[in-house]
């Protein structure tokens, strides 16, 4: 895929792919047959990327962390209560390692383990990525020395063998929260 203007197109057929109405997305093929369906349908028709060769494990890696605290704080919008978000604690700065069960932030403070089979959620943003628990604890990722999206993928395919092995089911989406089939 590569990005032309408001449109994705595949340069393996010519397909583009742009943004319709609500959740829509268009595509059309390189002979103008166009469809239209929500992206939840897309979803569904794909097949999560084969990767094999991704290594079951990866770092230590320089990662400055935070953690939600287990308190949430209300928003408000003009006097009316919109929703809540998670109190995040300071940075701690360490090192982030993956192994075949899990993460594993040490740091001078400690150590913390985040086991995969109790992942709820991934979530990246531009410079960082968020992991939520079975218990609730969420952790911010911010890595110094390489990229969100490597280790958006690397969890990513990790979960999926963690999912598959306890028979989990196959992973098909990881937010708002992780979906199996």
């Amino acid at each position: 895929m590569r990005a032309d203007g408001r449109v994705d197109r595949c340069q393996a057929c010519g397909t583009s792919y742009r943004r319709g109405r609500g959740d829509q997305i268009i595509a059309q093929t390189a002979g103008g047959l166009e469809e239209s369906r929500p992206a939840a349908e897309w979803l569904d028709a794909l097949e999560p990327p084969a990767s094999p060769q991704a290594p079951a494990t990866a770092g230590p890696e320089q990662v400055k962390l935070r953690r939600a605290r287990r308190d949430f704080v209300p928003i408000y919008y003009r006097r009316e209560l919109i929703g809540w978000v998670e109190r995040f604690g300071e940075r701690v700065e360490g090192t982030l390692s993956l192994g075949p069960e899990g993460l594993r932030f040490d740091a001078e403070a400690g150590q913390m383990e985040i086991r995969l089979d109790q992942l709820t959620a991934l979530q990246p943003s531009s410079s960082s990525l968020q992991l939520r628990t079975r218990e609730g604890l969420v952790v911010s990722l911010r890595f110094l020395e390489s990229s969100v999206i490597r280790w958006e993928s690397l969890l990513q395919e990790a979960v999926r063998r963690s999912w598959a092995a306890g028979g989990k089911g196959r992973v098909v989406d990881f937010q708002p929260r992780i979906v199996s089939k």
